[in-house]
């Protein structure tokens, strides 16, 4: 089953780069991410970020200087539309259903230096986050809706974003990510639409 496959390749991808390379003065810091997407899809006639799906991976990091980092995430990835607001449904006729495994790259900048306290090291309270996201879809669903039939599988799109850390290792992120190009035009009438995925995402990151 994709979930298990899915969970093993997590496990195997965190474990090889959260362990420090004792060869290399580089150092790489890995995480865990879980949220809630709010989606939606320009050009399906659907409007508001009512389709609401789960998000959850691993993220891993290195420091480019002392205020900057770039990092790499894999991430389950729920993705869509829905008429209502609902998590995913394969059996709602209202909602379409991208489901991808996303990888997104970040280029980090960081803020609010919380100097070392008893216990604890110091950390910057504020990141601000911008880069690409390629996503291949593995589950595209929408009987209701005939454009289904014709979404490309892949995704790239930029991302604006932020955290907040509450300590050195927990962190509040909110993000927003656009599709660069549809993944399908057709024609409306007279129109010719393009369908483009978006969506903002709430989530909280652990980093030990």
């Amino acid at each position: 089953m994709f979930w298990m496959r899915y969970f093993v390749v997590v496990l195997v991808y965190y474990s090889m780069l959260s362990t420090p390379n004792s060869g290399s003065a580089q150092t790489f810091r890995g995480g865990l991410l879980v949220g809630i997407n709010f989606s939606q899809i320009d050009g399906d006639n659907i409007y508001g970020y009512k389709k609401l799906g789960l998000l959850g991976g691993v993220t891993v990091r290195t420091s480019l200087r002392p205020r900057w980092d770039i990092a790499l995430e894999m991430l389950y990835d729920q993705q869509g539309s829905s008429v209502f607001t609902a998590f995913t449904n394969p059996n709602d006729p209202g909602q379409i259903i991208l489901d991808y495994v996303s990888f997104p790259l970040i280029l980090k900048y960081k803020d609010w230096l919380v100097e070392e306290r008893e216990g604890s090291a110091d950390f910057y309270r504020f990141e601000f986050d911008m880069g690409l996201q390629y996503g291949r879809a593995f589950r595209i669903l929408g009987g209701g809706f005939p454009i289904t039939d014709f979404l490309s599988k892949h995704f790239l799109g930029g991302l604006l974003g932020g955290q907040y850390f509450f300590t050195p290792y927990l962190a509040g992120q909110v993000r927003y990510t656009q599709a660069f190009w549809p993944i399908h035009r057709y024609e409306d009438g007279d129109l010719i639409r393009n369908v483009v995925p978006y969506k903002i995402h709430f989530a909280l990151v652990y980093m030990p």
